[in-house]
């Protein structure tokens, strides 16, 4: 069994998105978008493999402050995040709409374990970089 490591650190001034979150649909697009899009950029710039039949994702959530969070509500930031790891590209019409990395065969029950996330502590030097929190992803290839 491997495992990786990979770190997934947004813009200044982006925020990882929450459940609690109220978009209009194309604000919620674009950042499902942005996020999908850093998370394939960061797996490709990690040289991470592709192509793991079965896989277990554990999140580690660093915020800047100690505000009290529920795990649970970041699954709207690592949806996309675990999209752009994934397999394979969605297509809308005949416009190819998503791209993904190509990590994982497929991000469905029977090859991904999770993403399990947990809020790690506050890391207060965030806020003197304008970021909100970031990502920490331990990716661990598991037996068939």
């Amino acid at each position: 069994m491997s495992t990786w490591q990979l770190r997934i650190v947004p813009r200044p001034g982006e925020r990882l998105m929450s459940m609690n979150d109220h978009m209009d649909p194309l604000e919620k697009a674009r950042r499902n978008a942005y996020w999908r899009g850093l998370a394939a950029s960061a797996a490709k710039q990690a040289d991470l493999p592709k192509g793991i039949l079965r896989a277990r994702v554990d999140a580690l959530l660093t915020f800047a402050d100690s505000v009290p969070r529920d795990s649970a509500n970041y699954h709207q930031t690592l949806k996309p995040v675990i999209d752009g790891l994934g397999s394979r590209a969605t297509y809308h019409g005949r416009r190819k709409a998503h791209p993904a990395y190509g990590l994982f065969i497929d991000d469905d029950s029977a090859h991904l374990d999770g993403p399990h996330i947990t809020i790690g502590p506050p890391l207060p030097t965030l806020r003197n970089r304008n970021v909100h929190g970031f990502i920490t992803l331990d990716i661990t290839e598991l037996e068939d």
